[in-house]
């Protein structure tokens, strides 16, 4: 039932954000783009760590891989002060601009562990809990620094 909820959440949002997508353009729409990226990446990770008793560790590896590429700096660069226009980015990321990169360094931190895990072809309980991480990771950094669209 979460699923359902989730994919239906999904399908009602998607045109509220394309449009917001469809507005943004410079820095921002890069980010929002890179924010997809990773997205894209974190279904993939779900779908594999979550939804089955044996994740394809290549698969798995790639898509931590894929966070990894985009977290950290990269990340923490695509926010520059002022480049708030058809932004979801909440004030508290220019407030707070150290707590916000060490956010950001912290998912490319527990990306990293994830590919490795999967490299290592480690257990998929081991990979769960890198799983979690990483996402515990993206959450923490929505509920601080995202306006949500409700």
């Amino acid at each position: 039932m979460k699923r359902m909820n989730a994919l239906c959440a999904c399908l009602l949002l998607a045109p509220v954000l394309a449009l917001a997508h469809g507005k943004a353009t410079g820095i921002v729409k890069e980010r929002m783009d890179l924010m997809v990226e990773i997205g894209d990446a974190m279904k993939i990770l779900r779908a594999e760590l979550l939804f089955t008793d044996t994740p394809d560790v290549a698969r798995t590896g790639q898509a931590a891989r894929a966070v990894e590429d985009r977290a950290g700096g990269v990340m923490v660069r695509l926010f520059p002060e002022g480049s708030t226009m058809h932004s979801e980015a909440l004030p508290s990321i220019w407030a707070e601009p150290e707590r916000f990169a060490a956010s950001a360094d912290d998912l490319r931190t527990h990306a990293a562990a994830l590919s490795k895990a999967a490299e290592m072809s480690a257990g998929a309980a081991t990979l769960r809990e890198h799983f979690d991480a990483v996402n515990d990771t993206c959450k923490a950094c929505h509920d601080d620094f995202r306006l949500e669209k409700k």
